[in-house]
């Protein structure tokens, strides 16, 4: 597929492709994932871009989660194989994670270059290893990473 689709217009031709071919989970989360875009796109009166989609992804997918956390707690298997499948369709669409040492050497090095020393700077830390991550970080993992960091 080409790279300079837009995420809109690549997640709608997947969602036609699907609905051709008959795979309900995938239509049903697509359906979720554009009524979701379109929800974000009236509240800021605007289109969104690649970066916004991503944020509605990503916020997606942590509900995506949470309920897989509760399904597995109460023992719906059928839900909790559903609610992964539709876990890994949405993550078709998000860009590859960090890994842990990946964020450590960024964290790092954003601490370092804004001279950040004390326990007062983890929220300005923090703010700005999200930002230069760009998503591909759980923002949990950056928490814990800043939070050592600034102890030693």
């Amino acid at each position: 597929m080409e790279n300079n689709i837009s995420l809109e217009s690549r997640i709608f031709n997947d969602y036609q492709k699907a609905f051709k071919e008959g795979r309900t989970c995938e239509i049903s989360i697509l359906r979720i994932i554009r009524a979701e875009i379109k929800n974000s796109e009236i509240q800021k009166k605007e289109k969104l871009a690649d970066e916004d989609i991503l944020k509605v992804l990503g916020s997606l997918l942590k509900k995506e989660m949470e309920a897989l956390d509760f399904f597995m707690k109460g023992s719906r298997e059928s839900l909790v194989t559903k609610t992964k499948e539709e876990i890994n369709i949405i993550k078709k669409y998000l860009p590859v994670s960090l890994s842990l040492e990946e964020i450590r050497n960024i964290s790092r090095e954003v601490i370092f270059k804004n001279n950040l020393e004390s326990r007062n700077d983890f929220n300005l830390a923090t703010k700005l290893i999200m930002k230069e991550t760009k998503g591909r970080a759980d923002g949990r993992l950056v928490s814990e990473t800043v939070s050592k960091l600034l102890k030693e």
